[in-house]
């Protein structure tokens, strides 16, 4: 009598096969990247950002500027309100902790047991303690944080193989959609230095044996800056933007870290001036998203 497993017990069947070790490849379920959520739903938020800035210029009077800050964030959240895919467009931030840390210390920007209203339209994020909209520095610096988000972009559309994968199996990114990931992140690549990817691998000292983690890297050739001093001009530049998502057995995503390289230099000409004076950049910056579900707002279904 043929019998056919019910789709939601298939992730734990493979997980199954996969720990017996036999010879045959283990198959993955496609990732993920982007669970929907409904009103009511509850998890749990963390947050961090890293930046490290270093530039300096060479001529007759050489100097140098040097920048280090670190942002934390979390929060438990309810879901108050999605739209029809899944994705909220109002939260309830509870217990919400910011730090900034820099190498002179580290400052708190809200106060202990705050609560915040993220709103959503589109790809703006309105920030509200109460009924009053922060004020725009701090609307802008929580914004920027749930704007690195995984879900909050388009992430979710770039890393989808579109089917099921195995474990080990790489396949190529939408160069299009590359350059728009890279966008959202403040970069913008002119030319990328290869075939952007991704690879689907297992978990080093996981628990268990359906713990997988999708990695991927963008390499780029060129980018240009947005805001370069009056008459600077790069000569060379290069970055890579890399990744990895952490998917759990059910190959739903738990997280999102990332880290972006980014070299530029050039030459500053100033009118009346014989020589150039030379310039350098490079910023180091990495990003590290946590999600816990701690509550769902309907049954299992089981």
């Amino acid at each position: 009598m043929k019998t056919t497993l019910l789709p939601r017990f298939a992730p734990l069947v493979a997980a199954a096969l996969c720990t017996l070790g036999g010879a045959a490849p283990c198959f993955a379920e496609q990732p993920v990247l982007a669970p929907r959520l409904r009103a009511g739903d509850t998890y749990a938020l963390t947050l961090q950002a890293n930046r490290d800035t270093d530039a300096s210029w060479k001529g007759r009077s050489a100097s140098a500027f040097a920048e280090s800050v670190r942002l934390d964030y979390t929060a438990t959240v309810v879901v108050l309100d999605a739209d029809a895919t899944g994705r909220p467009v109002r939260e309830r931030h509870e217990a919400v902790r910011l730090t900034a840390t820099r190498p002179d210390g580290t400052a708190s920007l809200f106060r202990e047991g705050a609560s915040l209203e993220v709103r959503r339209n589109g790809d703006a994020i309105q920030v509200f303690a109460g009924d009053e909209q922060l004020d725009r520095r701090s609307e802008t610096i929580v914004a920027g944080l749930l704007a690195i988000r995984l879900e909050n972009g388009v992430g979710p559309a770039l890393l989808d193989p579109g089917r099921s994968v195995e474990v080990g199996e790489s396949w190529t990114l939408d160069p299009k959609l590359a350059r728009r990931f890279l966008r959202e992140r403040g970069v913008r690549a002119v030319e990328l230095a290869g075939a952007p990817t991704a690879t689907l691998e297992r978990r080093e000292g996981a628990s268990d044996a359906g713990e997988l983690v999708l990695r991927y890297a963008i390499p780029i050739a060129w980018f240009e800056a947005d805001d370069l001093p009056a008459h600077a001009r790069a000569t060379a530049s290069s970055a890579e933007l890399a990744g990895e998502i952490p998917l759990a057995a059910d190959g739903v995503a738990t997280g999102h870290a990332t880290t972006l390289a980014l070299h530029m230099k050039g030459v500053v000409k100033a009118p009346g001036f014989a020589y150039a004076t030379p310039w350098r950049f490079e910023s180091a910056r990495t990003s590290d998203q946590r999600t816990q579900i701690l509550r769902r707002a309907y049954a299992s279904g089981f």
